[in-house]
């Protein structure tokens, strides 16, 4: 199903209409103050609550980028453009092209600033 085309949009309306969202994250049991979003967990975009969970945006785009080989910036996923943190605590990882972007731009402000 392709996000953003009408056969998405009326099936969001359905789950809307049919089942009642929580109000907070099932995945890190936060309230948002962003909103809360249905997210298809099966792949299946099925009518079944059970393929389904309410998601804040964070979790919801966590769980969107896990699911393909490209991060949000469209660079290729791979265990050598891949960096994983923190040793300790919930794990997280980070395209490597665009952590060494984001820090250029970091860098790039603080020289400005002095």
């Amino acid at each position: 199903m392709i996000i953003g085309s009408t056969e998405y949009r009326i099936l969001h309306y359905w789950l809307r209409d049919n089942f009642k969202m929580t109000e907070v994250c099932e995945t890190c049991g936060l309230n948002p103050t962003t909103g809360l979003d249905w997210a298809c967990i099966d792949g299946k975009y099925s009518k079944k609550r059970s393929g389904y969970k309410v998601l804040c945006k964070s979790c919801h785009r966590r769980l969107d980028y896990r699911k393909t080989d490209y991060c949000k910036y469209g660079h290729k996923r791979s265990a050598e453009n891949t960096y994983s943190y923190p040793p300790t605590g919930k794990p997280r990882s980070e395209c490597v092209v665009c952590r060494k972007e984001n820090h250029a731009k970091s860098n790039h402000k603080k020289i400005k600033e002095t």
